[in-house]
This record gives C-alpha cells, sequence and structure tokens, in this order.
C-alpha cells in the first residue's frame, strides 16, 4: 500500500469514528485516565473507565473496543480484565493490550503472559522492552520505562503476531507495526514524548478508537 493510499484509509477510519462515535471501554492506568478518555473524545470516540468485576462484562460487551492497561497492577484487577476480556471475545470486541512495565517484576510479567494466553487479543502495544519482554525475546524496563530490547523491533513485533495472533505495535522514535504478513513504520516520534507521563497510554487509547471501526 503506498502513503496516498494509507493516508486516505485513515481518513475514512477517522471519519468513520466521528460518525459512529464508539465507546472504547478503559481498564486502565490510574496515572494517565482523565488524559487518556480526553483523548478517546478528541478523536471523536466515547470513553468509559470501567473497572469493577461485577459490571465489566457487562461493559465490555456493549463497547467497540476493550482497553487493557496494567499500568496500575493488582491482582484483582487481573481477574477484572480476564472477565472483561472473555466478554470482549464472546462479543467480537477487539481488545487492544498495553503491557505496561512487564519485565520491570514478576506480577507485571506474569500477568500480561497470562492476559495474552487466555484472551485473544487484538493489538499489543506497548515500548520495545515491554513487547520484547512479553515476546519472550529479552527486553531492560525500570518501573515502567523502556532501555530497549535485544532483539530486532521487527522481529519482536512479529513473535507477537505469530505466538499470540496479535499485531504486535511497537512506539518510540520509529513506530514498528507487525502483523503475520505486513510490516509498517511511522517516524512521528520524538523523544520530549519521554519527558511527560501517558504519551504510550494514549497511543494506546488511538490506537482502540481505530480498532472499533
Amino acid at each position: 500500500m503506498d502513503q496516498n493510499e494509507l493516508a486516505k484509509r485513515t481518513a475514512d477510519r477517522l471519519e468513520e469514528i466521528r460518525g459512529l462515535k464508539p465507546l472504547i471501554h478503559h481498564i486502565t492506568n490510574f496515572v494517565v485516565m482523565n488524559e487518556t478518555a480526553n483523548a478517546t473524545l478528541a478523536i471523536g470516540a466515547l470513553p468509559v473507565m470501567c473497572h469493577a468485576r461485577e459490571e465489566v462484562a457487562e461493559m465490555a460487551a456493549m463497547s467497540g473496543a476493550l482497553v487493557l492497561n496494567i499500568g496500575t497492577l493488582w491482582p484483582e484487577l487481573v481477574e477484572a480484565m480476564l472477565i472483561a476480556g472473555k466478554s470482549a471475545n464472546a462479543n467480537g470486541v477487539p481488545i487492544v493490550f498495553d503491557p505496561v512495565g512487564a519485565g520491570a517484576t514478576k506480577l507485571r510479567t506474569d500477568s500480561s503472559l497470562r492476559i495474552l494466553s487466555e484472551l485473544k487479543v487484538k493489538i499489543v502495544r506497548g515500548n520495545s522492552g515491554e513487547v520484547g519482554v512479553v515476546a519472550g525475546q529479552g527486553g531492560v524496563v525500570r518501573g515502567v520505562e523502556s532501555y530497549g530490547t535485544k532483539g530486532d523491533l521487527v522481529e519482536v513485533a512479529r513473535t507477537i503476531s505469530t505466538r499470540f495472533g496479535a499485531v504486535g505495535a511497537i512506539t518510540g522514535k520509529r513506530d514498528t507495526v507487525v502483523d503475520k504478513s505486513r510490516i509498517g513504520y511511522c517516524d512521528n516520534g520524538h523523544q520530549m514524548l519521554t519527558t511527560i507521563t501517558g504519551t504510550g497510554c494514549t497511543a494506546t487509547t488511538l490506537v482502540a478508537a481505530f480498532a472499533a471501526v
């Protein structure tokens, strides 16, 4: 696909988002919840931040896409994510997973792998360290910040596709997006994006809005 065709398809999908206003269900990072809600509204979709196990299945079923983000994590939240994810899978709702801080602690790594093994995730969006860890190719993560991966980014993202059947999207100065048959790049990243909180989480939200259409 050439750049003009890609730009046209992107613009068409953006108009579709603004026309349909899909509901984007977030089980997400408390640190950036307000920013991601505003980003969802800005692109034309509707955000809902719904975490209680008693209602996540119902909310996921009526949504256009489900965001699972482990930025602020505890075991009960993982259970809520799995309940919501199974409902999303049953109702054909795409799941976008953000493995925030995977590799930093055993809880984050194990929770990420459990989500990816028990749910059918459509897209995994993360930084190079996080995605490298869940792909099994290694990564260096301190807290929730990436210090790189040991593998080639295309191969890391491709492993996400072959191992979990999901699109692998690694964001950074150059974004690398890989599915089973295609590779895409986007060179709009900037070092300044690492100096504020939530730019990766915001990217996940915007990806989910497009996944919804």
